[in-house]
């Protein structure tokens, strides 16, 4: 067997890949790592708003039909809580159709996914600043006043002593109320 060839051993570089000196502690976390995450995260926020925004259409719409169903007329006539939550959703039923409505022409936050080319054309730019930024944040506003009020008309049916506002909002009308709020909103 003094015929077989074998390989020439590097003894020293072995030797040298074991000295515990030479070894080198890498980071655990890096910068790439964080931006791998972060567009990972991004990624799942992205897909989960979609999903919740027709979860949103959903719920909102069935609450309306609810309300309106003329068998639960009787229920909520007289409370002026089940108004406010009525205009709520129909505001919310808004806020979500634009939400998903955009989606088919805005990039997504990952452009690789999901980006149409009638992103770069006037008209859907329009759409984005006047309809998605401007009024759909008029409208946030405007639901949240609206929320606040169906808050303080339940509120006010707990117990007979309330604070100035609750008593103001629960005898203020819904018009006035939504009119002001409203113009308030889109200022």
């Amino acid at each position: 067997n003094s015929k077989v060839k074998r390989p020439n051993c590097d003894f020293d570089l072995m030797i040298h890949y074991c000295n515990k000196s030479n070894f080198r502690v890498k980071p655990i976390w890096v910068f790439m790592n964080s931006y791998q995450l972060n567009m990972k995260l991004r990624l799942v926020v992205f897909i989960f708003n979609k999903i919740f925004s027709f979860y949103g259409l959903y719920t909102n719409f069935k609450l309306v039909r609810i309300i309106l169903n003329p068998m639960n007329k009787d229920i909520f006539k007289g409370y002026k809580q089940y108004t406010y939550l009525y205009i709520n959703s129909i505001l919310n039923i808004f806020i979500l159709a634009i939400s998903i409505l955009s989606w088919i022409f805005e990039c997504s936050p990952l452009s690789f996914i999901f980006c149409p080319v009638t992103h770069k054309l006037v008209v859907f730019q329009f759409f984005k600043i006047i309809i998605k930024e401007s009024l759909v944040t008029a409208l946030r506003f405007l639901s949240n006043f609206i929320y606040i009020a169906f808050s303080l008309n339940r509120l006010s049916l707990i117990g007979k002593d309330h604070g100035k506002l609750t008593q103001f909002v629960s005898t203020v009308g819904i018009k006035k109320y939504v009119f002001i709020t409203g113009l308030i909103s889109v200022a």
